[in-house]
Formats: structure tokens, sequence, C-alpha cells
């Protein structure tokens, strides 16, 4: 595995889709700042943070616990980029884009979720 949390592909890759979700949430009005924009990047932020903690876990099964809640906010993540895009915040190009970005992501998380599991037990 890689020597520091920040040189994993899939640590990066949440880290710069984190910043997108931000930039997308700059433009949304003014009273969804405590609402959609609040979740929206509370669940970016917490798909980059699970996966370095998870990193800085010893067992594998932790390592791996970390990055299946991961998952789960970036499909709690994709949920609430779909409903910026029902609402109008953002374009359905945008959500698109968002969404596939967000979709390749899911599969490089759960292809390292494959070798942690493969890796514990030998």
């Amino acid at each position: 595995m890689a020597s520091d949390f920040r040189s994993l592909t899939v640590w990066q890759e949440a880290r710069r889709l984190t910043v997108a979700v931000y930039e997308a949430t700059k433009k949304f009005p003014k009273e969804e700042i405590f609402g959609l924009v609040s979740q929206l990047r509370r669940s970016a932020v917490s798909v980059v943070a699970s996966i370095a903690e998870g990193y800085g876990r010893s067992l594998h099964k932790d390592r791996v616990q970390f990055l299946v809640i991961a998952r789960g906010s970036m499909n709690e993540t994709r949920t609430h980029i779909l409903i910026a895009s029902d609402l109008g915040y953002i374009t359905e190009e945008e959500q698109d884009r968002l969404d596939k970005q967000y979709e390749v992501l899911t599969r490089q998380v759960n292809a390292l979720i494959t070798h942690i599991r493969k890796h514990a037990n030998k």
C-alpha cells in the first residue's frame, strides 16, 4: 500500500471531487446554505475523510469498514447531486459529470476493498 494516504489514487480523486462539489454549491440559493449546500458538502468531505481515516487503521477489517463508510457517503453525495439537479441548482450536464466521476470513484474504492480483503487472507 502507499506510504501516505495522500498518495492513494482514491484519496486524490475524492479530494478533487470534494473541491468540485464546493465549487458547484457556490451558486446555490442563499436559503440552501444550511440545507442542501451543507448536506452536500458534508457528505463529499466525509468520503475523502473516511478514506484517510481508514488508511490510518492497522487492522484490515477496520480499513475496509472505513472504505465502506466512504462508499455510503458517495451514495449520499450522488443523491444530493441528483436533488440539486432536480431543483435546478446545477445543470443536467453538471449532474451527469459529477455522477459519472463518483461512479468511477466508487469502482476504485470497491477495487481497493477487494485488494485489502485479498491480502488480509494471506
